[in-house]
């Protein structure tokens, strides 16, 4: 394996002007002289038109000053001066309240294409000043909404970001320090002046001995994603196995899929924000509507690599399950349907108990349940392997649990003549073949949607039994006798657990009936509350309310008097 050279982190020469016009987007003023006054500089003496856009006040740096806005826009305009820049605009934005509205978006979208700016600057999305990443993700989804016809580039103001463009400085850093002490009202509150020369010159550590400063910027791929899933993206180059090279096995996670994307959404940010550094992502979307530009979205992070495959028909969640078992390539494998969830530390703790115990062909650990709107259930699985005990239900659920590849080789495989249950016929096989073994703790969710005839909450009880007899059916006949008389004692022993379950579902039915209940009652009394409020409006701009106001202002007079 290759890894990864210097340049991937540090461009190893100095880059062009990126063409003009301009739009230099500074959520503060100040911003656009500290970040890349430089730059500007340089395109002015290139005549390449520049504009600015301060979108805040600035007020919250001092909260006590009520002229700090004032001042503040002073100093802009006389940086803007010096800085050769042509229209300098504020937008006077609440400061440190910035929102990615979407009247902003439309607003900065329409002032893009009416001026028909080639490069739009705005500050790096990993800059810790809120307004600095709002303002980035503003001029980013305004450039998504113009497809792009502006060249998207990010700059630094406070600390070293990712860079592919380094500007040469050196001959203008002088006037950039002049034009920095413009901004008097911040200097009493850092040394913004030193600093950002520091910051300057630590830039040209990759550069030629004859540039002594630089200014960052990032050209962003002009890709309609989130600038979120683009920033991941490239942390992720940069903290992969080709830059951090190790011995983890590659781990396939398998989602099967069909018409739920905000869900297969979620479940895919997932398996990206997994701590576990090397996992290959397969998505089969059985016959549902194509989602392949959203796992091409999500597919981030610590996810290697993907392979998604559209199935044009229907085929069931057993064929679905097998054909990603078919496309992975990890040596460890594991199940995601495209509701559940995964938390971050799941495939790490389950693939170092693996690697740590090579005898072991699954592991597997607890799952907590939650509703469609991830509110948490008093509903769990968690329990110890119990080989004979798995013929008689299945307490694992299929994220659940990490296994090996030698499993296949074997011969299991999940079996495509059940529409249900494929799961916990796969892990009857493995029991076979291996011992499980359980690690205490929950790190995943099991979304319960209520749209499963045979889920923890089916009240179908001759459905479930009906999916179940094909399982029976199948291993009852290879069991020992010795293995049948301990499911008759597991079976025994599952009965009061299935009155528990079945309480615990009442009681949650009775609270959903509750809550239903209250937000109707809440919504009546709003209701109520509103026409009230419409009927005072309106008595007090009828006539007879302004006819008879002195009358109730005399009368109000008495009563004060004669008290």
């Amino acid at each position: 394996m290759t890894l990864i050279n210097e340049s991937s982190y540090l461009p190893p020469s100095t880059s062009e002007l990126p063409e003009g016009p301009w739009l230099v987007l500074a959520p503060h003023p100040d911003d656009e002289t500290f970040g890349m006054g430089g730059s500007i500089l340089l395109a002015l003496a290139a005549k390449i038109i520049v504009d600015v856009i301060f979108l805040t006040d600035g007020r919250a740096a001092d909260l006590d000053d009520k002229e700090l806005t004032t001042k503040r826009e002073k100093e802009a305009k006389l940086a803007c001066q010096q800085l050769g820049i042509r229209n300098t605009l504020f937008w006077r934005e609440i400061d440190r309240e910035l929102s990615t509205s979407q009247h902003l978006i439309n607003r900065l979208s329409d002032f893009v294409a009416k001026h028909q700016y080639t490069t739009v600057f705005f500050p790096s999305p990993q800059e810790p000043h809120p307004d600095h990443r709002i303002t980035a993700v503003l001029a980013w989804e305004s450039l998504r909404q113009l497809n792009f016809t502006a060249r998207p580039v990010s700059y630094e103001i406070s600390l070293q970001a990712h860079t592919n463009h380094l500007i040469d400085i050196s001959q203008v850093i002088s006037q950039k320090e002049k034009i920095m002490a413009c901004y008097v009202s911040q200097m009493g509150s850092n040394h913004y002046i030193e600093r950002i020369l520091g910051l300057n010159q630590s830039r040209a550590w990759s550069l030629p001995l004859s540039v002594s400063h630089a200014e960052a910027f990032y050209a962003w791929p002009k890709e309609d994603r989130p600038l979120n899933a683009l920033l991941l993206s490239v942390a992720s180059q940069q903290y992969s196995l080709q830059a951090l090279p190790n011995s983890l096995p590659l781990v396939s996670v398998i989602i099967r899929t069909q018409d739920r994307p905000e869900f297969l959404r979620e479940a895919i940010r997932s398996v990206a924000t997994q701590t576990y550094p090397n996992i290959e992502l397969i998505v089969i979307n059985d016959g549902g509507r194509n989602t392949l530009q959203l796992v091409q979205e999500e597919a981030i992070g610590h996810i290697q690599s993907f392979q998604y495959e559209q199935l044009e028909v229907q085929t069931g969640r057993s064929h679905a399950a097998n054909a990603g078992l078919k496309c992975s390539q990890g040596e460890l494998l594991i199940f995601l349907d495209d509701d559940d969830l995964f938390l971050p530390e799941h495939i790490h703790k389950l693939a170092s108990t693996i690697i740590d115990r090579p005898e072991i062909k699954v592991v597997y650990t607890g799952v907590q349940c939650i509703d469609e709107h991830k509110n948490v259930l008093p509903i769990h699985f968690s329990a110890p392997f119990n080989a004979n005990r798995l013929i008689s239900g299945n307490y694992i659920p299929i994220h659940s649990a990490l296994f090996s590849r030698s499993l296949l080789d074997l011969g299991c495989k999940i079996d495509e003549s059940l529409k249900v249950y494929e799961d916990w016929d796969f892990w009857i096989q493995a029991s076979m073949f291996t011992s499980f073994l359980f690690i205490d703790g929950f790190s995943a969710f099991y979304r319960n949607t209520g749209q499963s005839e045979v889920g923890i909450n089916s009240q179908d009880k001759f459905k479930k039994k009906q999916a179940c007899l094909p399982l029976f059916k199948k291993w009852l006949p290879r069991l020992a006798n010795e293995q049948l008389l301990d499911l008759m004692e597991n079976l025994e022993q599952s009965y009061p657990k299935e009155h528990q379950l079945q309480v615990q579902s009442e009681i949650i039915k009775q609270q959903e009936v509750i809550i239903k209940n209250l937000k109707q009652e809440i919504s009546s009394k709003e209701l109520k509350t509103q026409a009230s409020l419409v009927h005072i409006e309106q008595l007090l701009n009828s006539t007879s309310w302004r006819i008879t106001q002195p009358l109730r202002m005399l009368s109000q007079y008495f009563k004060n008097n004669l008290s």
